[in-house]
């Protein structure tokens, strides 16, 4: 790594070579904003070429392959062999005037490339490079920056759907903003993939578009046989993904031990200066108390009583279940995503002024106002994730409505963050209870 410096002044680096290693099995859910290799500041003659790279598995954001950070420039980067990543294969984070040719991106965890740049002062140069996922999205991050970076002559492939999408769209809308002209969506043919065996075969299409093999057998230790020989006599226990840890709704909350007419004894809780955020004896789902949202006329969302809770869970089936009731008018959201605030969607839900039940555009009921009403979510994470969500609603007396398959629009592969909040400012009310969030 360069200096911890943010500019993009001169700096005491230049002709950096790393290449031909073997980085593998990195952050193991400990460590955060990680990558295999990762750059920082002004590099002229830096080359990072020939590495396998695998296996990089971060606690909560950031666990790249290859990753140019802040001021990185001048940084070409090729040939090198990346996979199952948590997050994207490779990042550009305010860095200018690298160059990524003739990668191997596949089973990132997240999406395939990301890109974050300050201005269009920022870009990169992305050609003939093979991106391989099983989900849809190939790009995360702000892609609104036409004029950021350079793409053409790569190939995309995606197991999981036919259709993959390009910054929300499709690959033609994608092309038509005059971006990877003369690259293709083609399976690659690897002779293994799924083995980690990315050699090409004869006929694959990337050889057509002036994509090279690139021999993953020269990657790692050379010299003396023993030398050569002495890790691999070494027994590794496989890296094995944790559910997850810290979220503190894993035994339901109920809110009993807190004081009722006081806002709650919870350090997650964000509440507005007109609006309210309560315990109550008022009515509860069980026992004797509740969460109370009193909203108010004329907030803006930042203001809106709301209830933030944070963790992390990454691997097997999230439940989430909780019961709520709403006064006649009032409207609340829940929502779920990997990142805090700003990361990607995942299950959530919004109930409307009307009653309405809602799962992004998708209308699922009308719901009853004043009554007590049973909410489970299942979300699967990790790497099966499919980014859709089962949601079951059991209303009183009423047999459970279960609705399967719902989309998400973030297809987050775990869940970091989760929030309720009153979604409109009327001055009505609603309340939660019993609320729980556990892997199974």
């Amino acid at each position: 790594t360069g200096e911890d410096t943010l500019s993009l002044h001169d700096a005491l680096r230049s002709d950096n070579i790393i290449e031909y290693n073997h980085i593998h099995h990195l952050g193991r859910a400990v460590l955060s904003d990680m990558s295999g290799v990762y750059t920082l500041g002004i590099s002229p003659g830096t080359r990072v070429a020939n590495n396998v790279i695998h296996d990089i598995y971060s606690y909560s954001y950031g666990g790249w392959g290859l990753y140019n950070d802040e001021g990185s420039e001048f940084v070409v980067m090729e040939s090198n062999i990346v996979y199952n990543t948590k997050s994207e294969g490779y990042i550009s984070h305010w860095a200018r005037n690298n160059t990524l040719r003739n990668n191997i991106f596949a089973w990132t965890g997240d999406e395939g490339i990301r890109c974050a740049p300050k201005t269009e002062e920022f870009y990169f140069t992305f050609q003939r490079n093979i991106v391989y996922l099983t989900g849809k999205e190939m790009l995360w991050g702000d892609w609104k920056k036409d004029k950021a970076y350079t793409m053409d002559s790569n190939l995309y492939w995606s197991t999981g759907t036919a259709e993959p999408t390009f910054d929300g769209a499709s690959f033609e809308k994608w092309q038509a903003r005059k971006h990877d002209r003369h690259s293709v969506i083609a399976d690659p043919k690897f002779v293994n993939a799924a083995g980690f065996d990315f050699r090409l075969q004869e006929n694959s299409p990337a050889l057509d578009i002036g994509i090279r093999p690139i021999d993953a057998a020269k990657a790692g230790l050379y010299g003396d046989e023993c030398w050569v020989q002495a890790p691999k006599q070494i027994t590794r226990a496989p890296l094995k993904i944790p559910s997850g840890e810290g979220f503190s709704v894993e035994e339901a909350e109920g809110f009993e031990n807190m004081t009722a007419g006081k806002s709650p004894d919870l350090d997650v809780l964000r509440s507005g200066k007109a609006g309210a955020v309560t315990v109550t004896d008022e009515t509860s789902a069980a026992g004797k108390h509740s969460l109370k949202f009193s909203d108010a006329p004329d907030l803006p969302p930042e203001k809106r009583p709301q209830l933030h809770y944070k963790g992390a869970l990454w691997n097997g089936l999230a439940c989430l279940s909780f019961d709520l009731r709403t006064d006649s008018g009032a409207a609340w959201e829940m929502e779920s995503r990997d990142h805090g605030k700003n990361g990607r969607l995942g299950p959530a839900l919004t109930v409307s002024e009307r009653g309405e039940l809602f799962a992004g555009e998708q209308k699922l009921l009308k719901l009853p106002a004043d009554q007590w009403i049973h909410f489970r979510i299942d979300y699967l994470l990790g790497p099966t994730c499919t980014g859709q969500f089962d949601l079951t609603v059991t209303l009183p007396g009423e047999a459970p409505r279960v609705f399967k398959g719902i989309e998400t629009s973030g297809r987050p592969k775990a869940l970091q963050w989760l929030k309720f909040m009153g979604a409109e400012t009327t001055g009505n009310c609603f309340y939660l209870d019993n609320v729980k969030l556990e892997v199974q």
